[in-house]
């Protein structure tokens, strides 16, 4: 995170402001630097459902700006926030010429399977 924190745009959010929504191109990744975000998704029905929570130190958006593909899901500030921007473009530019960079970018992203894992076993718990 401290490699990030020193190429992006750092900016105070308030609470309730959207950073990017379900449907949409992924535009750029969000470092979470304080504060909290709520990911929420439209279930089948049109209902709004939290999918999870992300806290200082995550990285919202960061496997649709890898992949290219549209946001799956919508990320909101729960909190007042501290967040640093970094367009998808420039991401994919510093991995083509510092590879190394792709570890950590791994790592984040290894950390957000496995918090999709854990929301789903407490919904499988549930049911």
């Amino acid at each position: 995170m401290n490699n990030l924190l020193d190429i992006v745009r750092i900016e105070q959010w308030p609470a309730g402001r959207t950073l990017f929504r379900e449907g949409e191109p992924a535009g750029g990744v969000y470092l979470i630097v304080a504060g909290e975000v709520d990911l929420v998704f439209a279930s089948r029905r049109g209902a709004r459902k939290t999918l999870r929570g992300s806290h200082a130190g995550e990285i919202a958006g960061l496997s649709d700006a890898v992949s290219g593909t549209p946001h799956d899901c919508t990320a909101t500030t729960r909190t007042p926030c501290t967040i640093g921007t970094l367009p998808a473009s420039e991401l994919r530019r510093l991995l083509e010429e510092t590879p190394s960079l792709w570890m950590s970018i791994l790592q984040f992203m290894s950390n957000d399977v496995n918090a999709c894992y854990d929301s789903m076993r407490c919904v499988a718990a549930a049911r």
